[in-house]
């Protein structure tokens, strides 16, 4: 059996086999979501008392927090579904939802808030990391999204906010930079991890390719009992067999008949002429 393929620029395997790595990272994968998305749930209720205090607008701050209620229901969503043990791909809907719609609310969040206040800005760049190195979904949709989540964070605080202060320009810095690290260990560890896979997977192919091996290799070993006058041998049943009967059987050899120079002088003395002489 071939072993699977490492794709050569992306933290993917080639075919299916990508499918097979998931698989095997279940449940290590079903604990980092349990992890992420408990903390999630406990720490984004706790914004609710800061809308009301920076939030002056109802209407908008009925956006908001009906935002940070979804993610809020969509995470308690995604940690039943992984104490159930769904699949994998029903995980990855649930997980990639809750991402996407935690990136609205942040954006939502950005937009709103005073133009001078950037307490969100951490909390964002801590978001962007734990999305890239510990959230379990699709690798393809991580960057994207990230890059859309910082880009209209940027834009809310430049073009709409303009607040042009050297804490928002070190915010928007440490998003930026937040996004390259992420991608680049992302990148990483993905391909790291499914390089420990593939080495196992050779492994385990090496072994099968070595028990086919023995399977199809029978030795003879021990004291054979053979009849002293006809040659017949006796097998583990106690039945007698023919030598090249019971060689055959019990090994890859094969035999071709003939008779000896010996064997054809005593029985066509005849032809004894023509036998090479030793």
């Amino acid at each position: 059996m071939k072993p699977p393929a490492l794709h050569p620029f992306l933290p993917r395997l080639v075919g299916d086999a990508e499918t097979d790595f998931r698989r095997s990272r279940s449940d290590w994968e079903r604990r980092e979501v349990i992890a992420v998305f408990v903390l999630l749930t406990a720490i984004l209720p706790l914004g609710f008392i800061n809308d009301r205090t920076l939030l002056a607008d109802g209407r908008t701050a009925m956006i908001v927090q009906s935002l940070r209620g979804i993610v809020v229901a969509l995470s308690l969503t995604t940690v039943g579904a992984a104490l159930r043990g769904v699949n994998v791909r029903t995980r990855d809907v649930l997980a990639s939802a809750s991402v996407i719609v935690l990136v609205a609310f942040d954006f939502a969040n950005a937009l709103n808030r005073p133009p001078d206040y950037i307490g969100f800005m951490p909390t964002s760049v801590m978001a962007v990391l734990i999305i890239f190195m510990v959230v379990p979904m699709p690798f393809l949709l991580k960057p994207w999204v990230t890059l859309v989540h910082i880009t209209g964070i940027l834009w809310a605080t430049w073009v709409i906010k303009e607040p042009h202060t050297p804490a928002a320009l070190a915010g928007s810095l440490g998003l930026i930079a937040a996004w390259c690290i992420g991608l680049w260990t992302a990148i990483q560890l993905g391909r790291s991890n499914r390089i420990q896979f593939l080495t196992l997977e050779r492994e385990r192919a090496a072994r099968l390719e070595l028990e086919v091996a023995n399977s199809e290799i029978t030795r003879l070993r021990g004291i054979l009992p053979i009849c002293s006058s006809c040659k017949r041998v006796r097998d583990d049943e106690g039945f007698w067999q023919q030598v090249e009967v019971f060689v055959e059987a019990h090994s890859e050899a094969q035999f071709s008949h003939g008779t000896c120079p010996a064997c054809m002088l005593q029985l066509y003395p005849e032809y004894s002429d023509t036998l090479p002489t030793e």
